[in-house]
């Protein structure tokens, strides 16, 4: 993001290959390849921000899990909006290293990486649910 930065993106990339996840950024790929990986995944993760909105066209069932600085304003709202589509959504939040004074929803932020690892657990653990069209 342009605006903001998830300061350690590597090592939260790495943890999710790890366990399989497919990276991809979205800005880089054609939306109608966009559209096809959202739908085809049971599992989605990504920064806070206009990719997440991709999410939307998720399955019913589809688990999401957003990774944000502190300063979280609107994810009330967004959980809400996921929720009525059926999309578990998990929200983690990560420190702030460089707070942006003009609009703290610019600030740069690292993610603890034992709350993904913990998210993923939880996910790993849990019954699967059907997801539908």
């Amino acid at each position: 993001d342009r605006h903001r930065k998830l300061i350690n993106i590597e090592e939260i990339e790495e943890i999710a290959r790890d366990r399989g996840f497919h990276i991809c950024y979205p800005e880089d790929l054609p939306f109608r390849k966009q559209l096809q990986i959202v739908r085809g995944a049971t599992h989605v993760m990504a920064p806070e921000g206009s990719a997440i909105f991709l999410a939307f066209f998720a399955r019913r069932g589809t688990k999401l899990l957003c990774l944000d600085h502190p300063f979280v304003e609107k994810s009330a709202f967004v959980e809400a909006l996921f929720r009525e589509l059926q999309i578990e959504t998990v929200l983690v939040t990560g420190n702030c290293v460089r707070e942006d004074s003009l609009f703290s929803r610019f600030s740069d932020y690292v993610i603890d990486p034992s709350d993904v690892r913990r998210v993923l657990a939880e996910w790993k653990s849990a019954p699967a649910r059907s997801r539908s069209e």
